[in-house]
């Protein structure tokens, strides 16, 4: 595990997957359908415990132009700068277990927030980052 530091707030727009994990595809794929492919974007998914001991988790990308946030099914959200708990997953696509696996052993770290919430950066089209917010 290594310390990434997010410099500035991300903004980012968010389709909530309607279940967990099996909704997960389809936000993303939703997601795509609405904000166009480019490399200029990163994406992301970003999950949190919903107090009832389920999870809620969206998907998410960054904004090019403020109009793209007026699309009725996007959500808006705020990945806050600071450091985060991280691990690459690498060839993630042929690992998706490895995902959960990933988040359990990040969250055992005692340095993480409380309030913070599980990210999910695709860095590449095999590597995804695993990160979770470090307290301040």
């Amino acid at each position: 595990m290594e310390i990434h530091t997010i410099k500035k707030d991300v903004k980012v727009v968010c389709i909530p997957a309607k279940t967990f994990p099996d909704g997960i595809l389809a936000a993303h794929q939703k997601l795509h359908s609405i904000i166009p492919y480019t490399n200029d974007r990163s994406y992301y998914g970003v999950s949190w415990g919903d107090g009832n001991g389920g999870i809620v988790y969206k998907a998410a990308s960054t904004i090019l132009d403020d109009s793209e946030m007026e699309h009725d099914d996007l959500e808006s959200f705020t990945i806050k700068k600071g450091q985060y708990l991280y691990e690459i997953l690498k060839d993630y696509r042929n690992n998706i277990p490895g995902i959960k696996t990933t988040f359990a052993k990040l969250l055992t770290d005692p340095r993480i927030a409380e309030d913070g919430f599980c990210l999910e950066a695709y860095m590449t089209e095999k590597d995804l980052w695993c990160m979770v917010k470090l307290k301040e």
